[in-house]
Parts: structure tokens; C-alpha cells; sequence
């Protein structure tokens, strides 16, 4: 009899095998981003998420999502990016959220540099994706002074940035990528 066969007739090995699967989905092995795309969203997931995408939420719904007091990683999914203000990266920072380390902010280009003045607000964050946002060399100078732990950022496609901006990035002292 074939090697598979046998193991999928023996029901040590099945039983083994459903033992194992069950404790890495309780151990979030391969955790995908929670999915938020209305208020309902926020009440079905844990208050000890560590990682959300916002697909489409309303503005006035962003300050339910201090419910999530562990959130280490927030991204806004592209196909709201175009929504996206100053006005949500404000209700953002208002938020109580001390692990927030990661934030995308990527295709959001309605954020300004008075976003990330706000954004500026939340001190735990050690990385941000900027991409095609609409910062200027301000934005820079603000990266570079008011976020105490910034490792990293990208700014790729933000079509207002000049050389003096990016020289801006010198005065970081915890800039390194």
C-alpha cells in the first residue's frame, strides 16, 4: 500500500495533523490584516487585533476604531486611498493606540503635511508608507523632528517633494531607511 494511504487512513496521524492546525490559527501563524469596511467590522473583531487594512469606513465611524488597543500595523487599502484626508489622519491620532508602530498610508493623496502633523501625535510609530501622497518638503521636516521612534518611511510618487525636503531627513537622528 502507498505511504499516503496509510497516512490518510491512520487516525493517530489525522488526529496529530488537526492538533497541529488548529494550534497555529490560535497562535495567529499566517494572520492576514482584519478587514474593516463598516462599524459592524469593528464590533465582530477582538479588541486585541494587531493589524488592520480600513477598506471603506465614514469618517465619523474612525473613532470606533480605538476599540483596538493592541494595533501594531494600520494600513488604508488603495481602493479608499482617494478617500482619505486630513480629517481621518486626525481622527486617527486621536485615537489611544500606544503599539501603533506601522502605518500605510499609501495612494492617500488628499493627505497633506497637516495629516502628518497630527500623525505626529502617535509617538510609538516606527514606520510609514507614504507613497503618492500629497506631503511637501514640510511633511519631511516633519518626519524628521516630531516622530521620536521613525526607523523608516517611503516616500515614493510624492510629485511635491524637492531636494530640500529630503536634506530635511538629516536632522532625524532615528532615520535609517
Amino acid at each position: 500500500m502507498p505511504r499516503w494511504r496509510f497516512l490518510l487512513m491512520n487516525g493517530t496521524t489525522l488526529k496529530l495533523f488537526a492538533t497541529v492546525v488548529i494550534a497555529m490559527s490560535l497562535s495567529a501563524c499566517g494572520h492576514y490584516l482584519a478587514p474593516i469596511r463598516s462599524s459592524a467590522d469593528i464590533n465582530r473583531q477582538s479588541a486585541l487585533e494587531h493589524m488592520i487594512v480600513v477598506v471603506t469606513l465614514p469618517l465619523q465611524d474612525w473613532p470606533k476604531l480605538g476599540k483596538f488597543s493592541e494595533l501594531q500595523h494600520f494600513r488604508v487599502a488603495e481602493e479608499m486611498g482617494s478617500d482619505i484626508t486630513d480629517d481621518h489622519i486626525k481622527a486617527l491620532s486621536q485615537l489611544q493606540l500606544p503599539k501603533l508602530r506601522q502605518v500605510s498610508l499609501a495612494h492617500c493623496g488628499n493627505v497633506t503635511d497637516k495629516g502628518l502633523e497630527a500623525l505626529a501625535d502617535i509617538p510609538s510609530i516606527e514606520g510609514l508608507q507614504l507613497v503618492g501622497v500629497g506631503i511637501t518638503d514640510r511633511g519631511l521636516d516633519t518626519l524628521a523632528t516630531r516622530f521620536p521612534r521613525l526607523k523608516a518611511i517611503n516616500v515614493g510618487g510624492c510629485g511635491k517633494l524637492t531636494t530640500a525636503g529630503f536634506l530635511a531627513l538629516t536632522k532625524s537622528s532615528t532615520l535609517t531607511s
